[in-house]
C-alpha cells in the first residue's frame, strides 16, 4: 500500500512538471514567434546593398553553423537559409563606420532573436554561452580537460547505457550506415543475408545450417560490430562528460549575459587575461578535510581582474567573487586591492556529480535510441545530441524564479568590483597605495577609513543600475581630473576649488597621505548624509553611503559653464547636498577671508 501510495506521488509530481514545462515552453514559443517576425522586419527596412548575398555565401554560413545551432533554428521554424542571410547582413553593418536606427534596430533585434533561442555560442570576449562542448574550450583550458576525463564526479556517466544491448537488424544497419566506415558499411551489405537467415532461424526455432566459411564471416561480424558499439558508446559518453564539465562555466557566463553596463552585457564586456579562463583549484576544509575541487572562472572587465569561485564538489558551499573592497566581518578591518579576499554570494550552485547525474537520467538509453531511428546523416544525429545534452543542462540550471535573483547577485558583485578598482586606480596613486595597505593607514586613519567604508557600504547597497551609474561617475570623475585645463573653467567655486584639491593630490602631492585625505573627504562629504571627519560618525546607521544620484548629477553639472547656486539648479539636488554645498561654500569664504588678513599683516604689520 505504502509502494502504491509513493508511485502515485511520483507519478502526480511528473504530470505536475510535464504540465509546467508545457506551459513554460508555451510561453518561450511566443516569445520566439515574435522575437522572429521582429527580425525579420527590421530586415526587410535594410537598404538594398546589406541585403544582397550570393548563394556560396549563403551556403558557407550555413555549413559553418554547429550542430546545436541548427537543431534550435529547425526547431524555431526559422530556415537556415533566413538566419544565414541575417548574419551576413550583420557582418556587413559592422564593418561600416556609419550608424542609421535601421541598422541598429536591426542589431538589436537579431541579438535578442539569437538569446530567445539559445543559439548565441560567445560572447564578445570569446567565452562559450552554448552548453554544447566545443574543441577550442578544452584546448584553451587543459584543466577543465583533465577534469572532464579523468575526475571521479562525472564517472557515473560511463555507466549511461548508450545502446541497448539487444539491437534488432534494422537497428544495427542503422548503425553501420550512421557510424561506420566505407569498409565498414560494404561489410554490413554482404552479411545482411546472412543475418537475416540467422533470425528467421532462431524464430523458426530451427538450425540456419552456416558453412564454416559463414560461421566465421559472422564471428568477424560481431568484432566489427562490437568496435563500433565501443567506438560510439566512447564518443557519446565523452561527449556527456565534455558537456557536464563545462556546463558551470556556461551557467555563470550566461548569468553575467543577463545585465549590462551600457549596451553590452557583463558577458560581452569580459575579456580574456591570455592562457587559460577555466582552471581547477584545490581546497582542504580545516574542519572536516575534506578536499574540494573549485572552478575559477576569470578575466578582466574594463581592463579590472574579475574572478567567480565556483564549488565543484561541497553542495552546501556557495559561490564566491573577488572582493577588492574587503570588510572582515568578525575584525571590522579593510582591506582593499588584490589581496585574495572574497565575498560570499549566498548562492548555491549543483555539483559536479549532480549535474552528471541528472545528465545521465536524462541522455537514456530509450532517448539515444530515438535519435538514432529519427537520424538519417551522422549529422542529424550530432544536432539532435546536441539539443537533447543544451536543453538538459538549460532545464537543469535555468528556474524562472531564480534565475534574475542569482544573474542580479552575482552581476552586482562583478559591478562592484570593477567599480571599487577604477576608484583606486583613478583616484589612489601608487604610493598612496602602499601607505593604506602595508602602512596600515587604510584601518588606523580614521577619515579614510570611514571614507572607504561609507564606499563599500555604498556598493554593497546598490542595485546594479545605480551600480552602472557609480561606475560611470568614477569615470567621468578620473577623466576630470585628467583634465587641469578643463577644472580651471568649472564656473562653480565649491566643486572647482574641491576638484583642484583632488587633483593636486592625485597629480602633485601623490605621496602626501595627508592632502590625499583632505581632498577625498571634501569631495566626498558633499554626498553623504554623515559627515565622514565627525567623531560621532555611525557606520551603522543606513543612511551611511554615497548619494549616487547627486554625484551623478554634480558631474554632469561641471560643463554647463554655471555655478550650482544659480537659476535654481540647486532644487534638484537632495537637501543633504545642498546642506553640504553651502557649508562647503561657507567655509571656502572663511578661508578667503583669513587669507586676505594674512596678507594684510604681512604687508603693513
Amino acid at each position: 500500500q505504502q509502494k502504491t501510495k509513493e508511485q502515485q506521488q511520483n507519478k502526480n509530481q511528473k504530470e505536475k512538471k510535464l504540465g509546467e514545462d508545457t506551459i513554460r515552453e508555451n510561453k518561450e514559443g511566443t516569445e520566439i514567434s515574435k522575437r522572429i517576425k521582429a527580425t525579420k522586419e527590421s530586415y526587410q527596412k535594410l537598404s538594398p546593398d546589406l541585403k544582397q548575398h550570393s548563394p556560396e555565401e549563403i551556403n558557407t554560413k550555413i555549413n559553418a553553423l554547429s550542430p546545436n545551432t541548427k537543431a534550435r533554428l529547425k526547431k524555431s521554424g526559422l530556415s537556415l537559409s533566413d538566419y544565414a542571410q541575417f548574419s551576413l547582413a550583420r557582418e556587413k553593418i559592422t564593418s561600416l563606420d556609419t550608424k542609421t536606427p535601421e541598422r541598429e534596430t536591426f542589431l538589436t533585434t537579431l541579438k535578442k532573436m539569437e538569446k530567445s533561442l539559445g543559439i548565441v555560442e560567445k560572447t564578445d570576449g570569446g567565452y562559450p554561452l552554448s552548453n554544447e562542448p566545443r574543441k577550442e574550450t578544452f584546448e584553451q583550458n587543459p584543466q577543465l580537460m583533465e577534469f572532464a576525463k579523468n575526475d571521479e564526479s562525472l564517472k557515473s556517466l560511463e555507466k549511461v547505457n548508450v545502446l541497448d544491448d539487444k539491437l534488432n537488424i534494422k537497428q544495427q544497419q542503422k548503425i553501420f550506415q550512421l557510424f561506420g566506415d566505407a569498409d565498414q558499411k560494404r561489410f554490413f551489405d554482404q552479411i545482411l543475408p546472412l543475418l537475416e537467415r540467422k533470425k528467421k532461424a532462431d524464430l523458426d526455432h530451427s538450425e540456419p545450417g552456416f558453412s564454416a566459411e559463414e560461421i566465421t564471416a559472422l564471428q568477424q561480424y560481431q568484432v566489427h560490430f562490437d568496435g563500433l558499439k565501443k567506438k560510439f558508446t566512447d564518443k557519446n559518453v565523452n561527449y556527456l562528460k565534455a558537456a557536464a564539465a563545462q556546463a558551470p562555466l556556461v551557467a555563470i557566463l550566461r548569468y553575467l549575459d543577463q545585465d549590462s553596463l551600457g549596451k553590452q552585457t557583463l558577458a560581452d564586456l569580459m575579456q580574456k587575461e591570455g592562457g587559460e579562463y577555466a582552471t581547477i583549484e584545490q581546497h582542504q576544509d580545516l574542519l572536516s578535510g575534506a578536499e574540494d575541487k573549485i572552478m575559477k572562472i576569470k578575466g578582466t572587465i574594463k581592463g579590472k581582474p574579475i574572478s567567480i569561485y565556483y564549488n565543484l564538489s561541497d553542495p552546501n558551499a556557495t559561490l564566491q567573487c573577488d572582493d577588492y573592497l574587503y570588510t572582515d566581518p568578525n575584525t571590522g578591518q579593510l582591506s582593499l586591492g588584490a589581496t585574495g579576499k572574497r565575498t560570499d554570494l549566498n548562492i548555491k550552485m549543483p555539483t559536479a556529480d549532480t549535474i552528471a547525474d541528472q545528465l545521465g537520467k536524462e541522455c537514456s538509453t530509450e532517448a539515444f535510441g530515438e535519435m538514432i531511428d529519427a537520424a538519417d546523416t551522422p549529422h542529424e544525429y550530432n544536432e539532435k545530441l546536441s539539443l537533447l545534452v543544451s536543453s538538459s543542462i538549460d532545464n537543469f540550471f535555468v528556474s524562472s524564479a531564480e534565475e534574475p535573483r542569482i544573474s542580479e547577485r552575482i552581476a552586482r558583485d562583478a559591478e562592484k568590483n570593477v567599480g571599487v578598482q577604477l576608484f583606486t586606480s583613478g583616484l589612489i596613486p601608487a604610493e598612496i597605495s602602499a601607505q593604506l595597505n602595508t602602512g596600515g593607514e587604510l584601518n588606523t586613519n580614521p577619515e579614510l577609513r570611514n571614507l572607504f567604508r561609507c564606499l563599500d557600504k555604498t556598493s554593497e547597497s546598490l542595485t546594479t543600475d545605480q551600480l552602472k551609474r557609480l561606475i560611470a561617475s568614477i569615470e567621468k570623475l578620473t577623466q576630470t581630473l585628467n583634465s587641469p585645463d578643463e577644472i580651471k573653467k568649472i564656473a562653480d567655486p565649491v566643486l572647482r576649488d574641491t576638484l583642484t584639491q583632488l587633483y593636486q593630490a592625485t597629480k602633485e602631492k601623490k605621496s602626501d597621505l595627508k592632502a590625499r585625505s583632505s581632498a577625498m573627504l571634501s569631495f566626498f562629504n558633499l554626498f553623504t548624509r554623515q559627515n565622514l571627519r565627525s567623531p560621532s560618525l555611525d557606520p551603522t546607521s543606513s543612511d551611511f553611503k554615497l548619494n549616487i544620484s547627486d554625484l551623478s548629477a554634480t558631474l554632469h553639472h561641471l560643463s554647463s559653464g554655471l555655478p550650482l547656486d544659480q537659476n535654481g539648479q540647486l532644487s534638484s539636488f537632495s537637501q543633504d547636498f545642498r546642506n553640504n554645498y553651502e557649508a562647503q561654500k561657507s567655509s571656502q569664504s572663511e578661508h578667503s577671508t583669513a587669507d586676505i588678513e594674512a596678507d594684510l599683516e604681512l604687508a603693513y604689520g
